[in-house]
């Protein structure tokens, strides 16, 4: 499998077993997280699940064994999305069930504690083995997003590639599309949105696309925008997999009745 494929086997997975991750596939998403992070994005596992678990209290809502936390340095919490759900399919192309969590300012807290937790036992034991969770704590990180993996307690851990989902019909998401495009929305809108809200609008003019977001409440307005991050790493890697180009770029907002202009999408054929 690869990433293109877990478009279509991934889902949100509530309910994970208490069964723990190998260390060699631990190994792997590590690698994974490693590969995603760039100057802005930092993501780094937790294996210690239960101390995220413990400082988020309440509002750690769905518990795992391990978690994968995802900090951004700056204001961006389309890209901060568009990062975090590809780790989540190339761990669905490990064969690891996952599920964001949440954002929220507790999530710094807790990796400061985690961080002190981390140093007060290599200090006890003066061994290195966690070294690797160390680096991920910056004070300079603006936003961050928790991911918890692991593996399904009841439930089947992903969908069937033909199972029928719940999702809004073409027509109610994209304006003025040709039949390329629409295929390339179909892919698109299998994206995770927060509450399934799936709060994207799409528009075409010759071979630009606007990307506006549904305005709703203030209050989860970030989550909005991490699930439309997300919406925009399926849209990039379906225009891959049919041999388009595409660059992205904000050309001024277009005024539009209750909807905020986020982007334009440039597609080009690769040919």
């Amino acid at each position: 499998m690869d990433i293109y494929d877990a478009i279509f086997y991934r889902k949100s997975i509530r309910n994970f077993s208490f069964k723990k991750v190998k260390d060699d596939l631990i190994n792997e998403i590590e690698n994974v997280c490693l590969e995603t992070s760039n100057e802005y994005i930092k993501a780094e596992v937790v294996k210690r699940g239960h101390l995220v678990e413990l400082l988020l209290g309440k509002k750690c809502e769905f518990k795992s064994q391990h978690y994968i936390i995802v900090s951004s340095k700056y204001d961006d919490l389309i890209e901060l999305g568009f990062y975090a759900e590809e780790i989540i399919l190339k761990l669905t192309t490990l064969g690891v069930a996952t599920c964001f969590v949440d954002f929220n300012d507790e999530l710094k807290k807790t990796r400061d504690s985690i961080k002190e937790s981390n140093e007060a036992l290599k200090n006890y034991t003066q061994e290195s083995e966690t070294d690797s969770e160390e680096d991920l704590y910056s004070q300079d990180d603006i936003y961050c997003i928790a991911i918890a993996f692991g593996y399904a307690s009841e439930e089947d851990m992903f969908r069937n590639k033909y199972d029928k989902i719940d999702r809004k019909p073409l027509r109610h998401i994209c304006r003025n599309m040709n039949k390329e495009i629409e295929d390339i929305i179909e892919l698109s809108r299998l994206a995770p949105s927060y509450k399934n809200s799936q709060p994207w609008i799409l528009y075409r003019k010759n071979n630009c696309i606007d990307f506006y977001l549904e305005k709703r409440s203030k209050r989860h307005s970030e989550l909005y925008r991490i699930s439309v991050g997300a919406f925009i790493k399926h849209f990039d890697i379906a225009c891959n997999k049919y041999g388009k180009t595409v660059k992205y770029t904000k050309k001024g907002e277009n005024k539009k009745f209750m909807k905020e202009y986020l982007l334009t999408a440039i597609i080009d054929n690769n040919s």
